[in-house]
């Protein structure tokens, strides 16, 4: 009934539609006929942040949300320490008022009392930490929030979900491998936790979502990448390896260059290849020989590890059977 009632209004022209939901689950509640019958790609909005009941009442982002929660659990109270305190150095105004916070808002312990007792830990051995080394902690999490590449991999976290558990589950990982030898926690294990733990489900999703052209055009690329040892590709590469794969198919439609290549720059605006440094004007400040090379020509590597790539091609719907075959089995 809604695509006669958009054919009467466009007038038999042609029409689109978007549909608005709050239920993640919705494409679980589709048939199958309907499910074929548009694009898949989401955009997920988060709600404004004003209250629009109280106006004055402005409620925190998520990124907000979390960096908070990211400081008060792995911020150290410094009440655990039985130590003297240490003369406060200077430059850490900002992070000494806002450790000061933290404490007056806590209750001593970030785990609460009952929970360290359940599993029957002495309280007394907090005691024996050193204060300095506590403050010292606790100005090195306050850096870490503040560093732009741990609030872009939160806030990417945010895109992904906003279960708090799974954040903590993060947090966990990240603070379970340390040891004396490396007592603090570099910006590195941040990322590469959460992308562990968040962002591989959702690259085999992105990848799942392609185009049959797109993934024909990655699985060109992995091959390539497998037979000259992991050295970039350009385009006109990957074009004669999947126009080589085409010609061995009678089964496998022509398309025209143009439209390939429509389909790779699709690939690279959604970071699913990405171009080797100098190769493109867009990361190079000043304008040089690698920089003016037409688009054909710039060398690119999949963005994507894959294990992501195998996973999507097994769970990938109604794939060709040749394109299957020549992902597991042959290299044209």
């Amino acid at each position: 009934m809604l695509r006669k009632g958009v054919n009467g209004v466009c007038g038999g022209g042609g029409g689109g539609g978007v549909g608005l939901t709050c239920r993640l689950d919705v494409m679980e509640l589709l048939e199958k006929r309907v499910k074929s019958r548009f694009s898949h790609r989401h955009i997920n909005l988060y709600p404004v942040e004003s209250n629009e009941i109280d106006p004055d009442v402005i409620e925190k982002s998520p990124l907000e949300t979390f960096l908070n929660i990211f400081i008060q659990l792995l911020s150290m109270p410094l009440e655990l320490s039985r130590t003297p305190q240490t003369p406060k150095k200077k430059g850490r105004k900002k992070s000494i008022a806002l450790m000061e916070s933290l404490d007056s808002e806590t209750d001593g312990f970030s785990v609460p009392k009952k929970v360290l007792e359940k599993c029957k830990m002495d309280l007394a051995q907090f005691s024996e930490l050193d204060r300095s080394f506590l403050e010292d902690w606790n100005s090195h999490i306050i850096a870490l929030s503040e560093d732009q590449k741990v609030v872009d991999v939160i806030e990417k976290f945010c895109y992904y979900t906003l279960n708090e558990q799974i954040f903590r589950d993060v947090l966990f990982q990240i603070v379970s491998k340390l040891c004396q030898t490396k007592p603090y926690i570099d910006a590195s294990d941040i990322c590469s936790a959460i992308d562990n733990s968040v962002a591989p489900e959702h690259r085999v999703k992105l990848l799942q979502s392609l185009s049959i052209l797109e993934l024909s055009l990655v699985i060109a690329m992995k091959h390539g990448l497998d037979i000259f040892d992991g050295q970039p590709m350009n385009f006109e590469m990957v074009l004669h390896r999947y126009t080589k794969f085409a010609n061995t198919n009678s089964s496998t439609q022509a398309v025209p260059r143009p439209v390939i290549l429509k389909a790779f720059e699709h690939l690279q605006a959604l970071e699913v290849i990405m171009p080797v440094k100098g190769t493109d004007s867009i990361y190079s400040g000043t304008e040089t020989t690698a920089s003016r090379v037409q688009k054909e020509y710039q060398f690119f590597m999949l963005a994507v590890p894959i294990s992501d790539v195998d996973e999507a091609v097994k769970g990938f719907k109604a794939l060709p059977t040749e394109i299957s075959h020549w992902y597991s089995n042959s290299v044209f």
